[in-house]
């Protein structure tokens, strides 16, 4: 359903540009410089969420379990007294992707409206 709405998004950031280009208000370049923060945080936390989500980190985590994994006797113990290992679930990775690309398509715009306010 929202898949429908994704195109719609693409057309906000220059219609936002545009409107206070031909309006004046708020003004054109403090439009562009608010598009343009706005592109850094989404580019922050579309990178943010690929680092959190992917195998960026999961060398480390995956070294560090099995540094520190218990022995077999100790894990026998565990099995003995009904203490099993915690479950482990997959997190599915969030789409980091798509708030990446629109970070970056809202600082092309920012770029462009700011070379043509110049």
């Amino acid at each position: 359903m929202f898949r429908k709405l994704i195109p719609l998004l693409f057309f906000i950031p220059p219609v936002f540009i545009g409107y206070s280009w031909l309006s004046g208000t708020p003004r054109p370049v403090e439009a562009a410089d608010a598009l343009f923060y706005i592109s850094l945080a989404l580019m922050l936390a579309g990178g943010i969420l690929y680092i959190a989500r992917h195998e960026v980190t999961g060398i480390f985590t995956r070294n560090w379990k099995r540094f520190f994994r218990p022995g077999r006797r100790e894990s026998f113990i565990r099995e003995k007294e009904g203490r099993a290992e915690k479950a482990r679930f997959k997190k599915e990775p969030l789409p980091a992707r798509p708030v990446f690309l629109f970070g970056l398509y809202c600082f092309t715009v920012s770029l462009v409206a700011s070379f043509m306010l110049m």
